[in-house]
């Protein structure tokens, strides 16, 4: 039979353990983003949009948020979602 696992909190050493089998699992992190670089677009020499990369401080994850204006969006959309 499996275990269905109930983890408890997460203890000093990083890990989560199962109160019934004893599993551990990493715990999750909780990001705690911090933006480490702005990329501005531009599309034939108007401001289009940004890329914002950040990385978390606790495990170094990286991630990437791209904010469009609106009529680069409908621009966008107008060329690549045509019905064929």
């Amino acid at each position: 039979m499996r275990c269905r696992h109930k983890f408890d909190k997460v203890q000093k050493d990083g890990y989560q353990y199962c109160e019934k089998c004893g599993k551990a699992i990493v715990a999750p992190c909780k990001h705690n983003w911090q933006r480490i670089k702005i990329i501005e677009l531009e599309h034939w020499g108007n401001k289009s949009g940004h890329i914002y990369v950040s990385e978390c401080t606790k495990c170094l994850e990286i991630r990437k948020e791209t904010i469009m204006a609106p009529w680069m969006n409908s621009w966008y959309n107008s060329l690549f979602n045509k019905r064929i």
